[in-house]
């Protein structure tokens, strides 16, 4: 069985001993590992017998690669080291973005052209294999695009919004990080608006109840007077305007070994 061993989201701490490894390839992550990755590849080595998973492009943002630095990067990695083969990846999962573009997406132009989603990932890569089994000026025009792309994202307002309130964290002073009122008054208010002993002492029949009503439910049969009630209940503080007390019924029906009051306790004391 061929094995590959995948690390991702930071750099590997115990490299010189991953690298032993009866595994046919090893990934590392080359964009969110602060440059250590490579140190130690340079350092250490890779062995001539394994596939080096390069993780190059950023699978945990939305926004399109510099191919001209990435094709640097990944020249520089083969240049000191010789593994078995070399495979391009991004440097995670691609869960974390969209699946593709859209040209229905109400954006700018500009600014839709900056974005890579799972579908652009996947392209840049591509790219940035021809760039290496090809001269580099075969993706020429594709590096230029993207390092337009990545200009204008630089001085787009809507890409940096948050920059005009850089200062507002700084302006923070102790008070703001305190409550106004102590832990037992809190609670005290709490308890009072959310009526939470009225759900501690609903919490058992509801958990006990609901899976027997959906098992009956299922199989056509008459739910008994306990279970109709138990059903209304939930669908009366479904509708009710508390979001909050919402989430507690619909807590104490799936969750029937949970503890209300705890949690609540728990709740107000963040």
């Amino acid at each position: 069985m061929n094995i590959l061993l995948q690390t991702y989201f930071d750099s590997v701490d115990a490299y010189e001993e991953l690298v032993t490894y009866p595994v046919e390839a090893i990934g590392l992550d080359f964009v969110h590992d602060q440059g250590r990755n490579l140190d130690q590849v340079k350092k250490h080595g890779f062995p001539k017998d394994k596939i080096l998973a390069a993780g190059v492009i950023d699978g945990r943002n939305i926004w399109r690669s510099d191919l001209g630095e990435r094709l640097s990067f990944i020249s520089e990695v083969i240049a000191d080291v010789q593994p078995k083969e070399v495979w391009l990846q991004p440097s995670s999962s691609l869960l974390h973005v969209p699946v593709a573009k859209h040209p229905s997406e109400q954006l700018e132009e500009k600014l839709l052209n900056g974005l890579s989603y799972a579908t652009e990932k996947l392209a840049e890569l591509t790219l940035l294999k021809e760039g290496l089994t090809k001269k580099a000026a075969a993706i020429d025009a594709d590096i230029n695009e993207a390092a337009q792309a990545l200009l204008y994202l630089k001085k787009s307002s809507q890409k940096n919004k948050c920059g005009s309130n850089s200062g507002t964290q700084q302006s923070f002073i102790e008070k703001d990080f305190k409550r106004p009122a102590a832990f037992e008054e809190r609670l005290r208010i709490q308890n009072e608006s959310l009526s939470s002993r009225f759900f501690q002492q609903q919490q058992l029949a509801v958990s006990r109840s609901l899976p027997k009503c959906a098992v009956l439910v299922k199989n056509g049969a008459k739910m008994s007077g306990q279970m109709q009630s138990t059903m209304s209940l939930l669908r009366k503080k479904q509708n009710d305007g508390l979001i909050f007390k919402k989430k507690l019924v619909w807590m104490c029906s799936y969750m029937g070994n949970l503890n209300v009051q705890t949690w609540l306790n728990t709740s107000v004391r963040s």
